[in-house]
């Protein structure tokens, strides 16, 4: 019971912050541009039409969730100050010395901390996405099923042989929206908690508010050179191996390949996140139980 009344004060405290104004902003930012940049370059010169193509909302909301530079950029940091801040704002705030005499014991303090941020993470790509699909209903029609520009994979290759702009297909393998969200938000509430986690107990040594986020997305942009590099084989095998950072909130991109081998796959980086949650949940215990705080 004092677990569970510990999470429901981390999540009130997590919950009634202005920060959380962040995410419909850059949510409607990211749909905006991905509608009227990315798909509407396919439009052009008509090639789309002739296959009889056609996009509709959810093809914003599918890359808008899928393309990592938006991720990397703007979701994940954004994620990390809204959440991952929380040890930050407690110090801040002094709410911690009123915390403690309540539950009693730092480790059920710091369990309800961890699992506050996959809450957390759940609530944000559910709001993300939600708006996304809104917002995406002002450009392309809202339908129930997918449009025939992912139902078609064959007929979008044939249009883009013609197409001389942007060519990357990112073709989702869930056959309806249903089956997309179903996958989407358990997976991203899986991967994004473990990054806000990585943060907070991160956190717990760097005291600067913002520099968490910082530190993460330098992360982010090591993976990213190490992965385009051919200079240091050694250092882009162990950094994929470790991708914290690179993050995709479905399962459509969570194999990739280190020479030519498929490094991780949906079920084997569910296991990754978990494997990784715990021990990042047993370090930030150690340095609690040690801390003055």
């Amino acid at each position: 019971m004092r677990l569970v009344r510990a999470i429901r004060y981390e999540c009130f405290q997590m919950f009634f912050t202005k920060r959380w104004w962040g995410v419909p902003v850059v949510a409607v930012l990211l749909s905006v541009i991905t509608a009227q940049d990315q798909l509407s370059a396919y439009e052009q010169g008509g090639h789309m039409a002739h296959y009889r193509l056609a996009f509709n909302a959810w093809d914003v909301v599918v890359r808008s969730t899928q393309t990592w530079l938006f991720l990397l950029v703007l979701v994940a940091p954004l994620l990390v100050i809204i959440v991952g801040e929380s040890y930050l704002r407690d110090r801040s705030s002094n709410t911690m010395s009123a915390t403690f005499p309540r539950v009693q014991s730092r480790t059920i303090w710091w369990t309800a901390k961890v699992l506050s941020m996959f809450i957390g993470a759940f609530v944000y790509m559910a709001l993300f996405s939600l708006i996304s699909l809104l917002v995406s209903s002002f450009f392309y029609p809202f339908a129930w099923h997918f449009s025939s520009f992912q139902l078609h994979p064959e007929l979008v290759r044939k249009a883009l042989v013609m197409f001389s702009g942007e060519n990357t297909i990112l073709m989702i393998r869930e056959e309806t929206p249903f089956l997309l969200l179903l996958h989407l938000l358990p997976y991203s509430t899986l991967s994004f908690g473990t990054y806000a986690l990585a943060a907070l107990t991160l956190s717990l040594r760097v005291h600067k508010p913002g520099l968490p986020a910082l530190l993460m997305f330098g992360m982010g942009l090591l993976e990213f050179y190490a992965g385009k590099s051919s200079l240091w084989p050694p250092l882009h095998s162990w950094v994929m191996q470790t991708r914290l950072s690179y993050l995709f909130v479905n399962q459509t991109s969570t194999s990739f390949l280190i020479n030519g081998t498929p490094a991780y796959t949906l079920s084997t980086s569910i296991l990754y996140y978990l494997g990784l949650s715990i021990l990042l949940w047993l370090t930030g215990n150690t340095l609690i139980h040690h801390d003055d705080l």
